[in-house]
């Protein structure tokens, strides 16, 4: 709440200095009456070059440039009106020769008409574009922006009016600076420019590019915004949905700018951009990043910078970029579950400088040209059951890195399985070192490399209670004479690591010692008398499972079933399945549709809570609670219809998930 008032307040500010900018700007001008015109092209008037009128000129002067290309960095820094002339061959071209912005604006009030600028250098830092805007209550109108290596129009100011310009391979990239503008009646590669500001419950059908600034609930799918300064930019944007679009050949497909909160970035295509695919700056917080492809960006495939806390990346491929998944400075309580950032030409999932209490869990991060998994100044993180395999360099490489938990991951075939750099107080146990050309490297780091409580566990049949290590496939090669002890599955020599021991290293890989779990999530059976009807509700599993059916328990000799089943994780649909009717022996269940990747099952998290909307048909059991804890988890009813119009709040289906 108080950020929200701080951002209106800031708003309200904006607006009323921008109000004031503009009536001192007109003032100054009106007391100009006798404001002079100079003229400016190749040869037979007043000027050759445009920032030599542009230095001659006096407040609210005139400059007409006719005609031709002008390889200049023309600086606007007074209020003058710029208009371009055709006298015959096009508007006046200018040409910033690859480096710098061709036109900037850095004076208040001023008009800039009937230009093409283009060329422009590439500096992300510099802000270079076709058009640079620096100051507030300017009329950008009836100009052509092209083939400009950094933005289009880069706007860093308020009040401005940007009015029937047409973008071609570029666009128009806004900062967090900049409200209160007017942008209408603009092209983006034959297509609308769609800028909303302080709009909500839309839905963008037509675009060449999308900006949304202050929005609220904006729906934005299955378009294609390539070739622009940036294909769907927000600011200060909440509770939308970005899903389905094709965001290539930008300088960044997706940026989440200044609080962006609570949005789903869905099922997008964000590749072969220059920067990043999908970025999330400045405080974007608990947004859901799910089933993205981000392969072949030159910078991250997917990132998240500068304090980008309780994110949900989930089921994304990050693939051929510099990196895959990347957390910048101060990003915390993020969960990165089950993507895949493997052949990326740097590191495949990479947390820089105080990334602190993230869940890495379930990723496949191998085959990357440097490092699987990279911390750096990064502390309490969980990196769990994650295969890191074939990486050039380091599977898990931790560099001034505490108190983080590494277990159950897969480590196999990478020059240095785990790597450890000034970092200790790690807890590093069930992890498979397998075939690595070093296993570990340790310096100045002291780590526990065992279960810090004794586990129950189940090896060659019969059941053990003790500490557990990890598995090193070199065991042997460097302790020929070590025993098992008393058939425990733990040798009896520790396996030394620098300064280091793990003392309970294991004979066989981890997953040996523990019996599978089941992936079930199951009601039992349930009670009658029954009725059909629409249940909505929630189910929380109580350990991840991997679900491809629901079965649907029925009164005897009835056909009762499930006729529809949809199932959400904060707002977001991730599973559907239908019923196929009364075929064979199969008829009470029905297949689940993974809508994230397209297969035919879905990963329920451990204590992860999913909405369920059942539609059954005919007598279905039900179970007469409100909530009830069930084989794999927790059951609630939301709210129960049934076949008369009838509302409950204390009916739950009878239904296996498996």
């Amino acid at each position: 709440m108080k950020n929200e008032k701080r951002v209106k307040i800031r708003k309200q500010e904006v607006l009323i200095i921008t109000v004031l900018f503009a009536i001192f700007a007109l003032s100054v001008c009106v007391g100009y009456v006798s404001a002079a015109t100079y003229t400016v092209c190749p040869s037979g008037c007043d000027y050759t070059r445009i920032q030599a009128a542009i230095e001659a000129a006096d407040l609210c002067d005139t400059i007409k440039v006719h005609s031709g290309t002008y390889y200049e960095h023309v600086n606007v820094n007074k209020q003058l009106i710029l208009k371009g002339v055709d006298t015959g061959s096009g508007k006046p071209v200018v040409d910033a020769s690859g480096s710098d912005s061709a036109i900037t604006l850095s004076a208040g009030g001023i008009t800039l008409d009937g230009f093409t600028a283009t060329n422009s250098g590439s500096s992300r830092e510099d802000a270079d574009a076709g058009i640079r805007v620096t100051s507030n209550n300017n009329i950008i109108t009836g100009n052509n922006v092209s083939n400009n290596n950094g933005s289009g129009i880069y706007l860093n100011s308020c009040g401005n009016n940007i009015t029937g310009n047409t973008f071609v391979n570029d666009g128009l990239f806004v900062t967090n600076n900049s409200y209160q503008n007017t942008v209408k009646s603009n092209i983006v590669n034959g297509k609308p420019l769609v800028y909303l500001e302080e709009a909500s419950g839309m839905g963008v059908t037509d675009a060449g590019q999308v900006i949304l600034v202050n929005c609220n609930n904006i729906t934005v799918d299955n378009l294609d915004l390539s070739d622009a300064s940036v294909g769907v930019e927000l600011l200060g944007t909440e509770d939308s949905i970005i899903s389905n679009n094709t965001l290539s050949n930008n300088r960044v497909g997706i940026c989440l700018g200044y609080s962006c909160n609570n949005n789903n970035i869905t099922g997008n295509t964000a590749s072969n951009n220059l920067i990043h695919g999908i970025v999330l700056e400045n405080s974007s917080n608990s947004n859901n990043i799910i089933g993205n492809s981000a392969n072949n960006n030159y910078g991250g495939g997917i990132v998240l910078m500068d304090s980008c806390n309780n994110n949900n990346i989930t089921g994304n491929t990050a693939s051929y970029n510099w990196a895959g998944i990347v957390l910048g400075y101060s990003c915390n309580n993020n969960n990165i579950i089950g993507n895949n950032a493997s052949y990326n030409n740097c590191g495949g999932i990479v947390l820089g400088y105080s990334c602190n209490s993230n869940n890495i869990i379930g990723n496949n991060a191998s085959y990357n040209n440097c490092n699987g998994i990279e911390f750096t100044d990064s502390n309490n993180n969980n990196i769990t059951c994650n295969n890191v395999s074939y990486n050039n360099d380091y599977g898990i490489s931790l560099n001034s890195s505490s108190n983080n938990a590494i277990t159950g991951n897969n480590v196999g075939y990478n020059n240095y399985g785990i790597y450890l750099w000034s970092s200790s107080n790690n807890k590093i146990y069930l992890n498979k070192f397998i075939n690595n050309t070093n296993n570990v490297y340790s310096f100045n780091s002291t780590n526990i490399w065992n279960s810090t409580e004794e586990m129950a566990y189940t090896y060659n049949g019969s059941t053990y209670t003790n500490y557990l290590g990890n598995y090193w496939s070199d065991y042997k090669e460097k302790y020929p004479e070590a025993e098992e002890i008393n058939g425990y599955g733990i040798w009896d020599m520790p396996y030394s690591i620098d300064s280091d021991n793990d003392t309970y290293p294991l004979i066989q890989p981890g997953d040996n010692y523990f019996a599978p779990a089941a992936s079930i999530f199951d009601t039992d059976s349930g009670t009658y008398p029954s009725i059909m009807g629409t249940h909505t509700g929630t189910i929380t599993p109580s350990r991840s499972i991997n679900v491809s059916k629901l079965y649907t328990y029925s009164c005897a000799g009835t056909g009762g079933h499930t006729e529809s089943i949809k199932l959400e994780e904060n707002g977001t649909l991730i599973a559907n399945g239908t019923w196929d009717g009364y075929l064979g022996e199969d008829w009470q269940n029905i297949t689940l549709h993974n809508v994230t990747d397209g297969t035919h099952y879905v990963t329920l998290l451990q204590d992860h809570e999913y909405n369920y909307t059942i539609r059954t048909g005919s007598y279905p059991q039900i179970l007469h609670a409100a909530s009830k804890e069930v084989t794999g988890g927790t059951i609630t009813c939301t709210s129960f219809v049934d076949a008369n119009g009838k509302t409950y709040t204390d009916v739950i289906p009878a239904i296996k998930f498996f």
